[in-house]
């Protein structure tokens, strides 16, 4: 067996160095990543051969794949190791690590085919999964924007404050009925009624004050946000590049399966000789699809082939649903006219760039509206303090007041106590009733008959004067009870 490439490489051997055919700046390259590779050249013949992606990584197969022999270097390498010069084996150890490689992948046929088959096998999980998540991430994104019915009201407001904007003054424009998704863009720099405002701001207060669920919006869109780093053309690439590396593993598989049916078919007409780096496989096409079948579950390489087909066709199916699904949301964004070319990535890029936009309104008037409110209460407390400055400084002020009218007096509270009445009368009486003193008349004037008032009639007179005085007194009383009671009225 032959020695791997680093033995090879740590060898003193002199002739080891001694580039005999290729060019040696590709000899030496080579050579270096041949090194890192546990593994003779013999072992690395069999994996090739037999597509076995257990022994090498995808990274040791794409580096080691760039130095498979080209037709000029293989021809090289066979007229060398057919000279009359010694045997194959010297002829093998004069060679460079790289030419060592060379010789050992001639030896395998369709080597070429084998190797990229073997690279593809390896990477075909990581391949699949990837545009699998790609292609479903598309197809969520259109259903997300389609079912949004936050998105769908948001964009009605948009349209009818922009109608409001232009046909506002002397004009003679008629209302938009549609706006296009590229203007959303511009939103963020075009000026509202106050040419301060920008008009995504003077949307966000709009929101604001009729439907503040609007304002979350994005909410309806989680897979939007993703999306658009997305490239649909580049996936449809790749998954193009996918099937055609696969059909070449299946005509490769077909190919094993019908070499080893034939094994024991008689020998080739005589100077026939096969090229063994061909791509051009023996396959008969017009086999049935259960003759294929069963070829291709004969060998390891087949059975993956067969796996492979089946992955690849279901996610087939799922790029023309989720193509079909973004044609019909451009029908409902109304950008699907004959000049319309937007892409995926393009779409969903705006529609982010509009989230974006729209957060940083919703900021910038939150923060206005937050100062509006500190310059108020700022005010407020200023011109509580002034007032309270001069209140200190100014003598006080009598305020007016309501006139306040005292409680209605009764008659009866006013009236005098009739027991305090009649004891001044019965007091008054007695006074008057008493004869005068000696000394009140002159000793020389005599008295006249008939001068004298009997007393009881005195009496009745005054009884009189009282009772007329309390008479008096009452009606003052009723009169001044009656005038309080019409001002309480009024």
């Amino acid at each position: 067996s032959t020695p791997t490439a680093a033995q090879s490489s740590n060898s003193g051997s002199s002739s080891r160095n001694a580039v005999q055919v290729i060019d040696p700046k590709r000899a030496n390259n080579g050579g270096i990543i041949l090194a890192r590779l546990r593994m003779s050249y013999d072992d690395m013949a069999k994996v090739v051969d037999n597509v076995d992606e257990t022994k090498m990584t995808a990274n040791q197969v794409q580096g080691i794949i760039e130095y498979m022999p080209t037709p000029t270097e293989r021809k090289s390498l066979r007229n060398y190791m057919k000279s009359g010069q010694g045997d194959s084996e010297e002829k093998f150890e004069k060679l460079c690590e790289c030419e060592k490689f060379m010789v050992a992948m001639i030896s395998v046929k369709q080597s070429r085919m084998k190797m990229r088959a073997l690279l593809f096998k390896l990477q075909f999980r990581g391949c699949i999964q990837d545009l699998a998540h790609d292609v479903f991430s598309v197809e969520k994104a259109c259903d997300e924007l389609n079912n949004s019915v936050k998105l769908r009201k948001l964009f009605g407001i948009v349209l009818n404050v922009g109608n409001r904007l232009n046909t506002a003054g002397p004009s003679d424009k008629r209302k938009a009925s549609a706006f296009s998704i590229q203007s959303l863009l511009k939103l963020n720099q075009a000026k509202a009624f106050d040419n301060k405002t920008t008009f995504l701001q003077y949307v966000v207060l709009v929101v604001q004050r009729n439907n503040e669920k609007l304002l979350n919006f994005k909410d309806d869109l989680p897979t939007v946000a993703k999306a658009d780093k997305i490239y649909w053309d580049q996936c449809i690439n790749e998954l193009e590049e996918m099937e055609t590396q696969l059909e070449i593993v299946r005509k490769l598989a077909l190919h094993d399966a019908n070499s080893k049916k034939n094994i024991y078919s008689l020998p080739k007409k005589k100077g026939a000789q096969e090229d063994y780096d061909s791509d051009n496989l023996n396959i008969d096409e017009d086999m049935s699809l259960e003759e294929e079948v069963s070829l291709l579950r004969s060998t390891k390489i087949g059975m993956f082939a067969l796996g492979a087909i089946k992955k690849v066709s279901q996610l087939r199916e799922r790029v023309d649903i989720a193509k079909d699904k973004f044609a019909r949301l451009l029908e409902y964004f109304g950008e699907d006219g004959d000049n319309a070319k937007m892409d995926v990535h393009e779409l969903f890029a705006i529609i982010n760039t509009f989230c974006r936009d729209f957060e940083v309104a919703r900021e910038v008037v939150n923060k206005q509206e937050q100062a509006k409110k500190r310059a108020e209460k700022k005010e407020a407390n200023a011109a509580s303090k002034k007032l309270k400055t001069i209140e200190e400084s100014s003598p006080p002020i009598k305020k007016n007041l309501p006139k306040k009218h005292p409680p209605m007096l009764k008659a009866s509270s006013l009236q005098p106590s009739m027991s305090n009445v009649l004891a001044e009368m019965q007091q008054k009486k007695i006074v008057k009733s008493a004869p005068p003193a000696i000394s009140d008349f002159p000793d020389d004037e005599p008295t006249v008959p008939g001068d004298e008032t009997p007393s009881v009639g005195q009496n009745g007179i005054e009884a009189q004067e009282l009772e007329s005085e309390r008479v008096e007194r009452e009606r003052q009383l009723m009169e001044q009870e009656a005038r309080l009671a019409e001002e309480q009225r009024l």
